[in-house]
C-alpha cells in the first residue's frame, strides 16, 4: 500500500506545482540498534541505494518521496545467554526496503533542509559471532525480529546544478525484538542511522521560480 502511495505522489507530481523530477541516490551509512542491554555498541558500516522523486508546490518547499535498498546492523560483545564467562562478538546485518517521504525547505537553491517519516520492510536478516562457546541455541533469526520498522528522518544537503551530496540521521519509533529471545539479547533495540548520500537529478520537468 505505501509503495502505491509513493509511486502516486511521483508519478501525479506534475498535475501540481511547477517543478517535478527523478533521481537516483546512494552512499555510505553508519548504523546502530541502541538496545538497552547492550554497552560496547559499535556503528556498523553499510550502504544505501535507491531512486527519488521530487515535487516543488511552492517558491521554498518541495515533497520528496524515496524507495532504497538499506544495510543496517550493528556490532557488539557481550556475555553469552549461558553465562559461560566467555564474551561473544556479534555483528547484526539487516536489510531493508525503506520508504521516506519528507517535507524539504530549501532557503537557498545550494541548501536544502528535510525531515519527514519513514516505513522500512526488513528483507533480510544474518546473525554473525566469534566464539567457540557460545550455545547455537542463543543465534536469532529473521522471525525474531518485527518485519516492519517506522521511524523519522531529517537530512542537510548541498546542492549544484543536478548533484547534491547530503547528510541523513534516521531513528526507529517501533522496537526490533518479535520474541523472548530477541528481547533477552537486544533488549528494546530501535535501528538508527547516519547515511551519507550523492544523488543526481536524471529527469526534471518544469522549473521552479528563480529565488
Amino acid at each position: 500500500m505505501r509503495i502505491l502511495i509513493l509511486v502516486y505522489l511521483i508519478t501525479s507530481s506534475s498535475a501540481f506545482g511547477q517543478s517535478w523530477g527523478l533521481g537516483i541516490t546512494g552512499g555510505p551509512a553508519w548504523s546502530r540498534i541502541n538496545a538497552s542491554n547492550i554497552t560496547n555498541e559499535e556503528s556498523r558500516t553499510g550502504y544505501h541505494i535507491g531512486l527519488y522523486g521530487n515535487k516543488h508546490f511552492s517558491q521554498k518547499f518541495s515533497l520528496q518521496g524515496n524507495i532504497s535498498y538499506t544495510a543496517l546492523g550493528t556490532k557488539y560483545e557481550r556475555l553469552p545467554l549461558n553465562n559461560s564467562g566467555n564474551r561473544v562478538k556479534w555483528e547484526y546485518e539487516l536489510n531493508y526496503l525503506i520508504l521516506p517521504v519528507s517535507l524539504n525547505y530549501q532557503p537557498h537553491q545550494l541548501i536544502t533542509f528535510g525531515a519527514g517519516v519513514y516505513s522500512g520492510f526488513l528483507l533480510a536478516f544474518n546473525a554473525r559471532r566469534e566464539s567457540r562457546f557460545a550455545s547455537t541455541l542463543e543465534n536469532p533469526d529473521r522471525s525474531n525480529l518485527r518485519a516492519q520498522d517506522f521511524g523519522y528522518h531529517f537530512y542537510l544537503s548541498l546542492n549544484y546544478l543536478n548533484t547534491s551530496l547530503g547528510i541523513k540521521y534516521i531513528r526507529a519509533f517501533s522496537e526490533l525484538p518479535n520474541s523472548q529471545l530477541a528481547e533477552r539479547l537486544i533488549s528494546q533495540a530501535r535501528n538508527s542511522a547516519i547515511q551519507v548520500s550523492v544523488s543526481y537529478l536524471v529527469f526534471q520537468k518544469g522549473r521552479k521560480d528563480k529565488q
